[in-house]
């Protein structure tokens, strides 16, 4: 099996745009799915699971949200 950079496999993907592999890849020794996002700034934002989810990327970011708003009302309470 020849290695790859996870990056490589989404470099074409331009701002704002996503890919969800249909395709399991080894990461170490574990057969994953992954989706990416290329961020504003260039980067890739990538989620990782062991089950297909054609929608990972849009339930990440509701996960960040409520993940955010809690860590506010826990800070700052009600």
């Amino acid at each position: 099996a020849k290695n790859h950079k996870i990056s490589d496999l989404f470099r074409h993907l331009q701002v704002g745009q996503t890919e969800c592999r249909k395709r399991r890849i080894w990461v170490g020794r574990v057969k994953l799915y992954i989706s990416a996002l290329r961020l504003e700034d260039g980067e890739l934002l990538l989620v990782v699971s062991p089950m297909f989810n054609a929608s990972a990327i849009r339930d990440y970011a509701l996960r960040w949200e409520i993940e955010t708003l809690f860590s506010c009302l826990k800070g700052r309470g009600f």
